[in-house]
């Protein structure tokens, strides 16, 4: 940040006294009127001066149409996520709302944009990854299955039938031969 003069300014410094635990937040936007971090919990927070309260925004309707937006959105749920994918999803609000502050509704607005797609994203893998697990575990217990099946065939055709154990050596084969169709992409 650099102010009016072209001086690079640190209004870390300046918020440093007034948000509790300043040393042990996440940093994600700090500007004379407001500062936006990430807290010990992972939740975005933000606070601006009594100047800019009295000043208000720009566009009122925009800048809480923003807010509300922002809210919603950092309610997504991203458990499956690593907790590096969701502070940069969390970054990317939180740099919403810094935008926000300084009446820019239009690169706050396509920040959101950019979150809410990078959420959809990282939960699509998430997805994948669980589905492909899945049909891994099915397909590997179908196989033993199988196994056990062709080693004790002649045992067990005595007991159930013959076509009993060709048909079910079918449903192992066609378990392992089948794999998920990934959608097209966008």
């Amino acid at each position: 940040m650099t102010n009016g003069q072209g001086k690079k300014s640190n209004y870390s410094e300046f918020w440093r006294d007034k948000v509790e635990n300043f040393d042990s937040i996440y940093l994600i936007r700090s500007a004379e009127p407001y500062v936006v971090w990430l807290d010990k919990d992972g939740d975005i927070d933000w606070m601006t001066t009594d100047e800019y309260d009295q000043r208000g925004a720009e566009n009122q309707q925009k800048h809480n149409a923003i807010l509300s937006n922002a809210a919603v959105l950092e309610c997504a749920p991203c458990h499956g996520l690593s907790g590096e994918a969701q502070k940069h999803f969390k970054r990317l609000v939180g740099e919403a709302l810094s935008y926000n502050f300084e009446d820019d509704y239009q690169t706050a607005q396509q920040m959101l944009n950019e979150a809410r797609t990078y959420i959809r994203v990282r939960s699509e893998e998430i997805s994948r990854r669980w589905y492909l697990s899945a049909s891994a575990a099915m397909a590997s217990t179908m196989i033993v299955l199988g196994l056990v099946i062709w080693i004790w065939r002649t045992t067990l055709t005595a007991a159930l039938t013959d076509n009993f154990i060709w048909l079910f050596l079918a449903a192992v084969a066609g378990s392992c031969g089948s794999r998920p169709h990934a959608p097209d992409a966008p």
